[in-house]
């Protein structure tokens, strides 16, 4: 997952576009609104990152004085603002009106009111990126969801240490990645590894396996379970990608893999892009210049950060409608542009990856960040659904279970958990629901 449970904010559980005008129809625009909500009063929920809570922050004031309406912020820790929505809408208490989260909260999206009424109106979402667009949040084939954040799980590598070795970066599957591995390693001087990752944090550990397999998530009992001769042949495919890290990286969080990586000490990197690019993009770094983004290996998918807008079902019309204004507000294009400079979270905008400025300053991996949401995706899970299938997947690695062993594990763990409906129309969406 996006944030690490050690690391910062979820991408830890622990951090978006000038082609304006293409963000024109996708956005709202700071001068205009399409409802008059002069007046009405409501709320907004944050993690608080520093990053979207802050970002909210610098809005609430041009929002208030272009509106006339007020807008409460809530900031919470990341596991607080998960349990306060979910609190809140599965009692339908109503006190919160906008919400933000990812499928961390599916089990309550059948209390989110449908937003395609507010998006059919303003032709919203237009530019948004193909494919992401249409895994937005949905339940009973109504959008409840907006994206105002997008990133994609990344393998990055340095072009310098490729090309010495003579190895193209044109993989698109495991295998293939891990024979330039092999092929780069034998030229690496010594004190650069071909990979470095966060194995020390096993929240992180699905971020490889979803993408080393391609079966189903949730059976079709509505359990969430695994086809076990391919998910042990990913775990065996993991433990094998292991053995091209260093010892000490067993230790390691998403930060000091990060670290590791920027300050020249790997051929490749996998993980969140935005936890180095401040690093990475360095002009003092070793590797300013000198690394790339990369199509991610197959036949999985890119494990999906897409932090999204609800607007609760319990919200009156008329807080609704201003919060769907305070939406557009802050997805606005030149805001969401300036967020990515300031706070380093990308859109969900095609546009956003085709403005000629941020492409001339993060050529490194923009274009290919869009290529891999294209097909990313989030898993159709609870936290703690997710969270102790990471568990397992860490003992694998710690030597304490076999692959059969893990799968079994995994298979037994939720076996008499009746997942709720919006996770399995979610898995449907996304072809991980057993057919």
């Amino acid at each position: 997952m996006r944030q690490h449970l050690q690391g910062r904010h979820l991408k830890s559980l622990g951090a978006v576009v000038a082609v304006l005008a293409l963000f024109a129809t996708a956005c709202g625009d700071d001068e205009s609104s399409s409802a008059d909500i002069d007046g009405a009063s409501f709320n907004a929920s944050f993690g608080a990152f520093g990053t979207y809570d802050i970002a909210a922050e610098n809005a609430k004031g041009p929002f208030e004085e272009a509106t006339g309406a007020r807008v409460e912020l809530i900031a919470e820790p990341f596991e607080v603002l998960v349990q306060s929505a979910v609190t809140d809408l599965a009692t339908g208490t109503g006190a919160l009106d906008v919400i933000t989260g990812e499928a961390w909260i599916g089990a309550v999206w059948d209390r989110m009111r449908p937003l395609n009424d507010f998006i059919d109106r303003d032709e919203y979402g237009q530019d948004a990126i193909v494919g992401l667009w249409e895994k937005a949040p949905r339940f009973d084939g109504k959008q409840i969801g907006v994206p105002f954040t997008a990133e994609a799980y990344s393998v990055l590598y340095r072009t310098d240490l490729f090309e010495a070795a003579g190895v193209e970066a044109d993989w698109t599957t495991w295998d293939e990645f891990m024979a330039a591995l092999a092929t780069v390693e034998s030229t690496l001087p010594d004190d650069v590894v071909p990979l470095v990752y966060s194995w020390g944090a096993s929240d992180q550990l699905p971020g490889i396996f979803f993408g080393m397999y391609d079966g189903y998530h949730i059976n079709s009992d509505g359990r969430w379970a695994v086809d076990p001769p391919l998910a042990e042949a990913a775990i065996d495919q993991l433990v094998e990608l292991r053995q091209f890290s260093s010892s000490e990286a067993s230790a390691y969080g998403i930060n000091e893999a990060s670290a590791v990586f920027t300050n020249g000490g790997a051929a490749t990197i996998i993980g969140w892009t935005s936890f180095l690019r401040e690093g990475a993009y360095n002009e003092s770094s070793p590797v300013f210049g000198k690394w790339s983004a990369s199509t991610f290996p197959g036949p999985g998918f890119p494990f999906l950060s897409s932090w999204n807008f609800f607007i609760s079902g319990q919200t009156d019309d008329e807080k609704a409608d201003a919060a769907w204004e305070w939406i557009k507000f802050y997805n606005d294009p030149k805001r969401a542009k300036q967020n990515f400079i300031d706070f380093n979270f990308q859109a969900p905008f095609a546009g956003f990856f085709e403005d000629e400025e941020l492409l001339a300053d993060y050529a490194n991996d923009l274009p290919f960040q869009k290529e891999n949401l294209e097909r990313a995706a989030a898993p159709a899970m609870t936290l703690p659904a997710y969270l102790e299938w990471s568990r397992i997947m860490g003992e694998v690695l710690l030597g304490n279970l076999t692959s059969a062993q893990a799968v079994a594990e995994m298979n037994e763990a939720f076996a008499d958990e009746l997942i709720p409906t919006p996770l399995i129309q979610k898995a449907q969406v996304d072809g991980t629901f057993q057919r």
